[in-house]
């Protein structure tokens, strides 16, 4: 895309199931379904005609869709082909089809390091093999870190529904039956080389391009080349405001420009809740402990740099302002507020935003998660309550985090495992539901200045805020310490 964006209109989609798009429905799809999934995409989009570029499994829905629908695509551009044989298909494709099911301990996520790893020195990665061996250098831990283990959280096992599809697909005859110019190619080092010489009795305008070991810029230059001097006759996809009515949204996920990130709606009767999460966490993490107690509309953003929001880590009087434009765009007027921890300080903030600018009106903060310092605790917390998330070539940052988030239920603050730290309350130790917790952490652009956020924010800003405010701690638990405190500043 970075190639092309200059004199090209560029759309990339997640293959369903990955990224942030939804799967498709039922458990194995077909590469056929796949295209069909690229068609409506494009039809709703008012896209009629374009180039198509993919790689490896992308470069197998882009080749299908070719083959069905020729008239709509001016030009193929293949990074990695498949063409698997029948015995490649028995030997390799049962070890693609790895479970990735969270387990209390965190080793699932060693385990998918270790997988990771192992699939930049051997293939298939299960056959561990000098035959097997694959000729390149080893990744940094952050390019593990980012483009695998990140794409495995958000997609966990929908590999399993695409794989069987891409090699059982007919690579070949796909590529006998494109009618338009196409160059397939790929590098040396790429597990997918030797099946461009499988590759035969191809139409004339289909060119094949083996480059060298090392050469993948070289590949990306001649790819973007073919498509720029065989793109006339695309068309541009008319570009349409699209308004959001929150009274007939159903479950809604998208994005908010006032805050450049995601927004997610669960409908339900009564004054719409605005959630809010803590430092370092994400919509769906407040959700997943919300959603089956509240019988009302759940409207949960990503604060800048967390989760799916972009942007730089903003303080929490500026975060509300974002999230003020967040709430104009949603047509949202009249509202209540979940905020815990950094998003409890954002709730605060808004509050006293919108009394000051009348343009909103919040009708309750309920706030989780706030302190009152005691002299010398600030600085305590501050030092060790978030440390810095640097990939390791072992993976061992993976187990470090997991386990921080799980001693989080056990103790508080999480760093002080005594007798006097601990949470009397019932933890929240669900595999499942701490994988979502790890998973926001990963995201969150700035783990440490996030915590630091909501540390040093002055709790005696609840002075000023004027709507009902409800502070929340079980009994038993440190939240509850400074309850009475905080309850007196409202009072004020």
């Amino acid at each position: 895309m970075r190639r092309l964006e200059a004199d090209h209109t560029c759309i990339a989609f997640d293959t369903p199931g990955f990224g942030l798009s939804d799967p498709l429905p039922g458990h194995e799809w077909s590469i056929g379904d796949l295209a069909q999934a690229l068609a409506d995409t494009l039809d709703v989009l008012g896209v009629q005609r374009a180039s198509i570029c993919g790689q490896h499994t992308g470069a197998t829905i882009g080749a299908e869709f070719a083959c069905r629908w020729p008239q709509r695509v001016t030009c193929v551009a293949l990074d990695g082909y498949t063409v698997f044989s029948a015995q490649e298909h028995e030997r390799i494709l049962p070890h693609q089809l790895y479970r990735f099911q969270p387990q209390w301990d965190g080793t699932h996520l060693l385990w998918a390091w270790a997988r990771f790893r192992d699939g930049w020195m051997f293939f298939p990665w299960s056959l561990r093999s000098l035959a097997n061996r694959r000729d390149l250098d080893m990744p940094s831990p952050q390019t593990i870190h980012d483009y695998q283990i990140m794409e495995l959280l958000r997609s966990r096992e929908a590999h399993r529904a695409v794989y069987p599809a891409v090699f059982g697909w007919d690579g070949l005859a796909a590529a006998q039956g494109l009618s338009m110019p196409t160059l397939i190619g790929t590098t040396a080092e790429d597990q997918l080389f030797p099946h461009l010489d499988r590759l035969h009795h191809l139409p004339p305008q289909v060119r094949l391009l083996r480059c060298a070991n090392g050469a993948r810029s070289h590949l990306l230059d001649a790819l973007a080349a073919h498509v720029r001097a065989h793109s006339r006759g695309g068309s541009v996809p008319p570009v349409a405001a699209q308004a959001f009515d929150l009274a007939s949204a159903g479950r809604w996920r998208g994005y908010a420009a006032g805050l450049a990130g995601r927004a997610m709606v669960m409908p339900g009767p009564e004054v719409p809740l605005l959630v809010l999460h803590g430092a370092g966490g994400a919509s769906e993490t407040e959700l997943q402990s919300l959603a089956a107690s509240q019988n009302r509309t759940l409207i949960a953003l990503d604060l800048p740099a967390h989760g799916d929001s972009g942007g730089a880590l903003l303080t929490p009087s500026r975060a509300a302002q974002t999230i003020r434009q967040a709430l104009d765009e949603l047509g949202l007027r009249v509202f209540s507020v979940h905020g815990r921890g950094l998003g409890a300080a954002v709730a605060v903030e808004l509050a006293i935003a919108c009394q000051r600018e009348g343009d909103f009106r919040p009708q309750a903060l309920d706030l989780h998660e706030l302190r009152f310092w005691q002299p010398g605790e600030l600085e305590h917390w501050c030092t060790h309550y978030a440390r810095s998330i640097v990939p390791q070539w072992d993976g061992g940052h993976l187990l470090r985090l997991w386990h921080e988030m799980r001693d989080r239920q056990f103790f508080l603050p999480w760093f002080e495992r005594t007798r006097a730290a601990t949470r009397q309350i019932e933890p929240a130790v669900d595999a499942e539901d701490l994988t979502l917790q790890v998973f926001a952490a990963l995201r969150c652009s700035d783990w440490q200045g996030a915590h630091d956020a909501w540390l040093r924010w002055p709790a005696e800003r609840l002075s000023e805020v004027v709507c009902p405010v409800r502070l929340h701690a079980q009994p038993g638990d440190g939240w509850a310490r400074d309850l009475d405190t905080l309850r007196q500043l409202l009072a004020a």
